[in-house]
């Protein structure tokens, strides 16, 4: 399929707006806790730590998915959301370092979650008892990524698992997933075990494999299948990595003011793609929606020569 674009967007300060994991930290009591744990664990164990001590105040799955339901997201970035969905030969993914039941109950919410082809992300299961419990995507002991640009529990460009399957990229284990959430162990790549949250019926959930970059795997689809482009939205350091990783006739959208778009106005020569910034729901629906259409009205041939290269930062920061 010519002139599709592939949309990824991190979830935390881009989709929403502020961070999933401290509004429930916040909403629910746990500042002090947290505080006085943050120096002694890595994020990742530090919310799970987190969800325990919910589960010892005998506070409930639902009630913890009531406090996310009130995370603030811009209206004009659900309609950019629901707008890119629409159009024609555009794809859209989730690459982010929250996890999985925060996000898939946050975008059920705002109708969001069925606008999304693959959420990579910290798995979470409900263990019997119904204490949610939260996983890093990649075992930072057993299996650490090694890239230093990111925190251990996940690289956003290495070692996750094939982001499209669709187009027979990559090893890629997925499942149908929707109604209610039951734990299942599942084999993932041979040895290894996991336990997920498993929604019957509806959409994938990507497992973790040992090898292959999102970004570079979105890419190595787009030059054999689609001759297409990746728009990527974020706001953190860990959005940094995957930016470097797109070259020329890609997109790189950081909001204004937040650490990617720091590092990236202090690493202009590194950065390849063309750089958009944006500071509200009202600009990114605005810059993302003229970017797609850019895409798709452009010539075909021309879009293609080289559209996937890795590695102008133009800074033409607009």
């Amino acid at each position: 399929m010519a002139g599709t674009t592939v949309v990824v967007f991190d979830f935390d300060h881009t989709i929403i707006e502020d961070n999933s994991d401290t509004w429930i930290v916040e909403e629910m009591g746990l500042t002090h806790l947290f505080d006085q744990l943050r120096r002694t664990l890595p994020w990742t164990a530090l919310m799970d730590r987190m969800m325990e001590e919910l589960h010892s105040q005998e506070k409930t799955v639902d009630e913890i998915a009531e406090c996310l339901r009130r995370v603030p997201v811009s209206p004009r970035t659900v309609s950019a959301i629901k707008k890119a969905k629409a159009l024609p030969g555009c794809e859209l993914r989730i690459i982010s370092d929250a996890n999985q039941f925060f996000i898939e109950t946050i975008l059920k919410h705002y109708g969001l979650f069925d606008c999304f082809l693959e959420i990579v992300t910290n798995p979470s299961i409900i263990e019997e008892g119904c204490r949610l419990k939260i996983l890093s995507y990649h075992d930072s002991v057993s299996s650490p990524h090694g890239c230093n640009l990111c925190p251990p529990n996940l690289c956003k460009c290495k070692e996750v698992s094939g982001a499209v399957e669709d187009v027979g990229v990559g090893a890629v284990d997925t499942f149908p997933i929707k109604g209610r959430m039951e734990t299942e162990i599942l084999t993932v790549y041979g040895e290894q075990e996991a336990l997920f949250v498993v929604e019957k019926n509806c959409r994938r959930l990507q497992l973790p494999s040992s090898g292959g970059l999102v970004i570079e795997q979105i890419q190595a689809s787009i030059v054999e299948k689609w001759k297409g482009r990746i728009i990527y939205l974020g706001d953190g350091r860990g959005d940094f990595c995957p930016s470097l990783k797109l070259g020329e006739g890609n997109y790189v959208m950081p909001r204004k003011d937040f650490p990617l778009w720091k590092k990236i106005c202090d690493n202009r020569k590194l950065i390849k793609a063309e750089v958009h910034e944006w500071r509200n729901g009202e600009e990114l629906e605005k810059i993302l929606i003229r970017l797609i259409d850019t895409n798709s009205n452009e010539d075909n041939s021309e879009a293609s020569s080289n559209p996937t290269q890795f590695n102008s930062c133009n800074c033409n920061i607009a």
